[in-house]
């Protein structure tokens, strides 16, 4: 029975790998800031609407739950 060689480590598969995660993490970081931009916008909307119309704070605020939950 011959020893079997133990899978040795793949530089270019590892290269592969790290490249592929660090894609996977611009992409990600991308979408991020996008929907901290979205979040944003939405929250100053909110603002100037409650300093538009401060007797219907209820209903934006309803509104506004629903946006961040």
């Amino acid at each position: 029975m011959s020893k079997s060689k133990p899978a040795g480590i793949d530089p270019d598969q590892t290269l592969a790998t790290l490249d592929q995660l660090s894609h996977t993490i611009t992409v990600m970081s991308a979408v991020i800031e996008r929907l901290k931009r979205q979040l944003r916008r939405e929250l100053r909307q909110r603002e100037e609407q409650l300093a538009d119309n401060p007797a219907k704070p209820s209903t934006i605020a309803r509104h506004s739950d629903r946006v961040l939950h």
